[in-house]
């Protein structure tokens, strides 16, 4: 509510206002307006979590907004029922970062066990799904000074508190369990982590990031085992790639940050086999094959029964390449029959699984600006 001096109506205070600092006003909301819009670049780092059945969005004004499945209170907002239109996540505001598995919502992961988490502008985390309907506070840090998506694992968030303390999730609900935080204060930093590998002070290391190693925790307890006391008690587990700086992980593959080669980890053999090649940005290869470029081409190939390869059909490619040259990408995500990916003006694209056989926008920069 305004407050105007005794005896002057809102119109004459609005009077008393001069056309001078009217525009100034007005340039400065645009300035702010403008260098905001400027600031952000949508990434798969906080602003988006996607599956082949749900997505929800981060937008400018703090909120979450999310549309697709919903059985297991994906959506955040208070209901089982799915949303074929944009549907706000209950009681966010100042929201800064969203993050969640790329099979969030798609009845994978302990048919349905999984969460997506948020974090505001004063460090406070919450979470929902996983019959969790509404979001909730997850009380186990205080002062959060930063939480980041890992590059190359999807459902991975690294998070620092403002005492120093850091902590990594790791996956448990491959066995039907929680998620588990396990502190790594004292390994360095850690910015990309899959089920198979973690970059330490930017060295590959190959560990097993499973609940199984994180002793037996209640529910979403912090683990009092660090990374080394992981490595003493299970040395078979551990294999250090020393000589590489990478890129980028994903699965058993990884991109030299040099020269952008692709290796590929032989767990069997603890070997590292370099494939060749130059210039990739992301290789990720299981069913299907996808290999990013520095320069936005996105190359597919292998199985195609989804239309992962975003050809325009449902045919396999063994041999050969189709190259997504048209569209200029800059990240993606895939769990083999999905894929999404961000173009460099941050619309974001999907095919395979759940859309369609051609890579089609699902949700426009506009959109992550503010959904009406």
């Amino acid at each position: 509510m305004a407050l105007y001096p005794a005896g002057c109506s809102p119109k004459a205070a609005e009077s008393e206002v001069s056309e001078e600092e009217t525009n100034k006003q007005t340039e400065e909301k645009d300035i702010i307006e403008q260098s905001h819009d400027d600031a952000r670049e949508i990434s798969f780092n906080g602003d988006i979590v996607i599956s082949k059945g749900l997505i929800l969005i981060l937008t400018d004004d703090g909120h979450v907004w999310g549309k697709g499945v919903n059985v297991n209170g994906n959506l955040g907002n208070g209901k089982r029922v799915d949303a074929s239109d944009w549907v706000q996540v209950s009681d966010l505001e100042n929201i800064v970062g969203i993050y969640a598995s790329v099979t969030y919502g798609d009845g994978y992961g302990g048919e349905g066990q999984e969460h997506c988490y948020a974090v505001d502008e004063d460090g406070t985390l919450y979470r929902w799904g996983g019959n969790i309907f509404t979001p909730e506070t997850v009380n186990l840090f205080s002062n959060i000074k930063s939480v980041n998506r890992a590059k190359g694992g999807a459902s991975r968030m690294t998070i620092e508190c403002e005492n120093g303390e850091k902590y990594f999730m790791v996956d448990a609900f491959y066995e039907g369990q929680d998620d588990y935080f396990i502190p790594y204060a004292s390994e360095g930093e850690i910015d990309t982590i899959t089920e198979k590998f973690f970059l330490s002070d930017g060295n590959l290391k190959y560990f097993t990031l499973t609940s199984q190693y994180a002793g037996n925790q209640p529910t979403l307890a912090v683990s009092s085992k660090s990374l080394q006391d992981l490595y003493e008690e299970h040395p078979d587990r551990l294999f250090s790639i020393d000589n590489i700086k990478v890129k980028n992980a994903d699965g058993n593959y990884f991109v030299d940050e040099e020269n952008g080669a692709v290796y590929k980890y032989n767990e069997s053999e603890k070997s590292v086999e370099n494939l060749g090649g130059k210039g990739w940005k992301k290789y990720s290869s299981g069913v299907s094959t996808f290999a990013l470029s520095e320069d936005g081409i996105l190359s597919t190939k292998g199985d195609n029964s989804e239309g992962q390869l975003g050809d325009g059909t449902t045919e396999d490619l063994e041999d050969t390449y189709y190259k997504i040259s048209e569209i200029s990408f800059k990240e993606f995500v895939t769990t083999g029959r999905f894929i999404a990916a961000l173009d460099h003006d941050d619309n974001l694209w999907a095919w395979g699984e759940g859309y369609g056989a051609a890579p089609e926008i699902v949700v426009s920069k506009e959109e992550f600006m503010k959904v009406k």
